[in-house]
Order: structure tokens, then sequence, then C-alpha cells
């Protein structure tokens, strides 16, 4: 399986700050993001416990399926 990882540019138009603005991609309700990088990562198997599936994933574990 693929997952991709996105970098990308947001203004703050309504000034609901870093904390806000991350929510907001969460449910993008508010934010119009502009995607400046896609970077493809193969994940192998995906289940509910696979370590892209958990929030407590360290960074550096989400990173290392991306080689960018």
């Amino acid at each position: 399986m693929k997952a991709y990882k996105v970098e990308m540019i947001v203004i703050d138009f309504d000034e609901i700050g870093k904390d806000g603005v991350y929510r907001e991609i969460e449910t993008l309700r508010y934010c119009t993001p502009s995607i400046t990088k896609i970077v493809e990562g193969d994940i192998g198997d995906f289940d509910d416990d696979h370590p892209l599936n958990l929030k407590s994933t360290s960074y550096e574990t989400k990173m290392s399926y991306f080689k960018d």
C-alpha cells in the first residue's frame, strides 16, 4: 500500500494560530492549503495496528516510510 507525505503552505487569514491551523487541516473546514510537495512511500500491508494508523507513533518512525 502507498501513503503520501504532503508539504503545504497555509495562509492563516482567520488568525487561528499554529494549533488552530493544525486542527483545521485535520478537519479541512476553513483553511485552504496550497500543496507544495508530495512524496510517495510504500508502507507495506496496512491494518489497524500499522504504525501510521497510531497517533502515538514517533515522528522518526513515520518519516522512515518516505525517502525524499
